[in-house]
């Protein structure tokens, strides 16, 4: 389910399912994924949706009790000094260009004995369709989801990103190649700092939307 988000007021302006074939300009997406289940819509607040998605997704993992997140409304999280080929923006603003890395602020693994970790993770693409620009010129027309190349709708899916834990430095890899939503065996003492790396393996630029790194 995509929920629509005016960025000025920052409230809620519907629900939808892909694809979303109207402009969201002067909007952002929170994804809530088919996985996640029934996410509460009890207010207009979308960062208590936020939080209510963050809680179904743990729940898929009960043994994995320690949480980092973010949903790219600011860029206090992203380390802007060691990625390369970013753009940061605010409001789901942040995309990586092909070939190039986000990388995260650090995260600080306290849990008593790791023994695992996972790692969901979403993104999408944010761009003009120009045949309609021409027919019905309208310069802040965006579509969440629109690829010119193809011509249509195109949902995120692996092998866009790869996706990798990173020690403090962002120097060696800890886990590699981490598919979304699922659990890797890792072992080590704590507490450890570790940031998360992802490279956009793709041949146009794609926004992150969120992601939510677990440890247990």
């Amino acid at each position: 389910m995509k929920v629509l988000v005016d960025s000025q007021s920052g409230e809620i302006q519907g629900v939808y399912n892909s694809p979303l074939n109207f402009s969201v300009s002067g909007k952002y997406i929170v994804n809530v994924p088919t996985g996640a289940g029934s996410v509460p819509m009890d207010s207009n607040d979308p960062l208590l949706l936020i939080a209510a998605k963050k809680s179904a997704l743990m729940a898929l993992h009960p043994t994995l009790p320690q949480s980092f997140s973010d949903e790219f409304l600011d860029i206090s999280l992203v380390d802007q000094t060691l990625s390369l080929g970013i753009v940061a923006a605010p409001n789901k603003g942040t995309f990586v260009m092909p070939g190039g890395v986000l990388m995260t602020d650090t995260m600080l693994l306290t849990v008593p004995i790791l023994t695992r970790v996972s790692v969901t993770y979403d993104g999408f693409l944010l761009n003009r369709n120009v045949e309609q620009t021409l027919e019905q010129p309208d310069p802040a027309s965006l579509l969440y989801g629109w690829d010119p190349g193809s011509s249509s709708f195109v949902d995120f899916g692996s092998g866009i990103f790869q996706v990798d834990i990173m020690d403090l430095a962002g120097a060696v890899v800890l886990v590699p190649s981490m598919q979304s939503g699922l659990e890797y065996l890792y072992a080590n003492p704590t507490p450890l700092s570790v940031r998360l790396r992802f490279t956009n393996l793709s041949m146009v630029p794609w926004h992150l939307s969120d992601y939510l790194l677990l440890a247990g």
